[in-house]
């Protein structure tokens, strides 16, 4: 039954992602669902977990508030007071998100096991997508299909900022469940930004505020870390990626070189995927992650699907916790509501099973920068760097191209070539043959701050041209 259910939340999760990557496939999605909903129906009930994300979000203002003194944003300090005093004007307050029953209400008892439910319901199930900018929950009905209800939520951060207090995640993440969205889910799939960094100390504080994916600081310790272990071509056949900027591992190296009283106190590290499951389930001695998640990190492989704690060592200077990785079908645990929250992804590998890939298919997605991301049966070893050899949310492997300014150099290209808008280039581009016979664009429309030494700085350049 935990498999069934962790499976089914795996499907919301990734709905929830692949409706970002692209709506056409909604009712594809809605049929996968309804075949998933041949099995036997699933059990556990629980009641609204809003209250219960209101609460984490008071609860962890007050643990970590000290430890990030100053970084806590006046409005989040504030939203998190009120989201306290709504929850303490309810008396349902306990330690960590673990409320009183209510008379008559739904019960649970905890024992050595998980809890037991009454007053069961069936089929409900969430995903949950906590992205740089914002939450989106999606509630699915496994036994039609149907999506029954939604809920969205900015962060309270500011616009691109590259480090953040991670309550802010928790402050949305109820803002989005409110208004009992959440009412009568029996699972969880959750998935978030990839590449943070959430250091914790011994008694799992924040060490610092979480450093962020876009954060670019640490171009100066990737090098550093390749050069310390022996090349691009050691880094690729260890963990399948060449440390970069983005990477967690890259991270603490720059931690370590610029903060070192800080390096020093970092006991565990976490994703923002791993913290927010962690804080969903009560913050329990055990952390979890998954494969997906975890293969981004530049210190656990997806090819032999184990973590290097030597390169943790190699960028921090000493050893650290690292969350136990999750396959497909496991779960991460029960909430103290009942909730069982699946293994979760990342926002790449979530949006990749929401839309369905499989072997022989190949996605591209275009925005402010793209990616080309295909799955395979074996883990890839890029030297170049240009491939990242993800893991899957399927037990399979995710190799993932990244490019910057995708949609701008696809917009400066319809504007040469006199078209309106990228729906008169993309008919025109299916008109044309496999490789375009040979002709190839190189568009360098724009060079702003180089991200790394190797930016080209060139006019655009046209080759395999002739009349």
């Amino acid at each position: 039954m935990r498999y069934r259910l962790t499976f089914i939340a795996g499907v919301a999760l990734g709905y929830v992602l692949g409706t970002r990557a692209g709506r056409e496939r909604y009712e594809q999605l809605k049929k996968s669902a309804r075949r998933f909903a041949e099995n036997p129906a699933v059990r556990n009930a629980a009641e609204s977990a809003a209250h219960s994300g209101r609460d984490f979000a008071g609860k962890a203002y007050h643990s970590v508030g000290d430890k990030v003194g100053d970084h806590v944003p006046a409005s989040v300090a504030e939203r998190v007071r009120s989201l306290r005093d709504r929850s303490s004007r309810n008396g349902l307050e306990d330690d960590w998100g673990r409320p009183t029953p209510e008379p008559g209400g739904a019960r649970c008892e905890f024992r050595d096991g998980p809890p037991v439910r009454q007053n069961l319901r069936m089929g409900i199930v969430a995903g949950l997508d906590s992205s740089s900018a914002f939450t989106h929950i999606v509630v699915c009905d496994t036994d039609s299909g149907a999506v029954l209800r939604e809920g969205y939520a900015a962060h309270p951060v500011e616009a691109k900022a590259a480090e953040v207090d991670p309550q802010a995640w928790l402050l949305s993440l109820g803002e989005a469940a409110s208004g009992g969205l959440l009412e009568g889910v029996q699972a969880i799939g959750v998935s978030a930004q990839q590449h943070g960094l959430v250091p914790l100390d011994q008694q799992g504080n924040l060490v610092r505020p979480a450093l962020l994916g876009n954060d670019r600081r640490a171009q100066v310790a990737a090098a550093d870390l390749i050069d310390s272990l022996g090349g691009r071509q050691v880094w690729a056949e260890a963990v399948g990626a060449v440390p970069s900027a983005a990477q967690p591992v890259a991270k603490l190296r720059w931690l370590k070189r610029t903060e070192p009283e800080n390096a020093q106190r970092v006991a565990a590290v976490l994703q923002p995927h791993d913290w927010l499951v962690w804080q969903l389930l009560g913050r329990p001695a055990r952390r979890t992650t998954d494969r997906g998640a975890a293969s981004g990190t530049g210190y656990w492989s997806a090819g032999s699907a184990s973590y290097r704690p030597d390169l943790v060592e190699l960028a921090l200077g000493h050893s650290a916790a690292l969350p136990e990785v999750l396959g497909p079908a496991e779960s991460a645990g029960m909430t103290p509501e009942g909730l069982l929250i699946s293994a979760g992804t990342g926002e790449t590998m979530a949006a990749a099973f929401g839309l369905g890939v499989s072997v022989g298919d190949a996605v591209v997605s275009l925005g402010a920068s793209g990616s080309v991301m295909a799955v395979h049966h074996e883990a890839l070893a890029d030297p170049s760097g240009m491939i990242t050899s993800f893991a899957d949310a399927t037990g399979m492997h995710l190799p993932v191209v990244h490019v910057s300014n995708a949609v701008r150099a696809l917009r400066g290209t319809a504007e040469m070539l006199g078209l309106d808008g990228l729906e008169e280039l993309s008919a025109l581009a299916l008109k044309s043959t496999p490789g375009a016979s040979g002709l190839v664009l190189l568009p360098i429309w724009r060079v702003s701050a180089p991200r790394s030494s190797r930016t080209p700085r060139a006019p655009s350049a046209g080759c395999g041209a002739s009349r």
